[in-house]
């Protein structure tokens, strides 16, 4: 019997034979060819067809052998596929959206005919929305990090920069024959006259 004659037939034992593999079968077909049994079911599945159906399925010049593993993974995925089913509502559905089209190629027509009559650039308000759509996706408190994080490498390069220049200057003097004196502490010196001053 096929799966589609079997279906409402309530057996003992079934066996669900699948000479041609499963191609053929989806996941609403497999539901009732695997659901005719009260307390076992046999499944048979042609392996010259699982393996036909894998080596179609990949790159032409690939010589991966195929494995137990992936015919289990073909029959799993042929039997597991749900393919969408067409209804009569689809009709109204693709009529509605037929209508909704049709209505925003109308408004668009008009904005553009208003825009052109008023001197502007037609698409200049959408091309700058396309240009900061990835930056207004960035969350205000990422802003705030990144500003943190430029200051304080922007911090340390003019330090780096300051040493640099100081290490150039140093080297430069010393080029010239100029050996820098330690700095003088002035400030025993300093407290030593306000002391006289305030004695007299």
């Amino acid at each position: 019997m096929t799966i589609d004659a079997a279906q409402s037939v309530n057996l003992r034992e079934h066996i669900n034979a699948m000479p041609r593999g499963t191609a053929p079968v989806t996941g609403f077909t497999t539901y009732v060819a695997e659901s005719r049994h009260v307390s076992q079911c046999w499944t048979f599945v042609a392996e010259a067809a699982l393996r036909e159906a894998e080596q179609w399925s990949r790159p032409l010049g690939d010589r991966t052998a195929i494995t137990v593993s992936d015919l289990y993974d073909r029959m799993a995925a042929d039997m597991g596929r749900h393919p969408y089913k067409a209804l009569a509502i689809d009709l109204v559905r693709h009529r509605l959206a037929y209508e909704e089209d049709r209505r925003d190629w109308i408004r668009t027509e008009y904005e553009n005919d208003r825009a052109a009559q008023a001197g502007q650039t037609l698409g200049k308000g959408a091309r700058k929305k396309r240009e900061r759509k990835g930056f207004d996706a960035v969350k205000p408190e990422q802003w705030d990090d990144l500003g943190r994080k430029l200051r304080k490498a922007a911090y340390a390069t003019q330090n780096a920069m300051d040493r640099a220049n100081k290490a150039a200057r140093t080297t430069d003097m010393r080029k010239q024959g100029y050996v820098p004196q330690p700095v003088q502490d002035r400030t025993s010196g300093v407290q030593r006259r306000f002391d006289e001053g305030r004695e007299r």
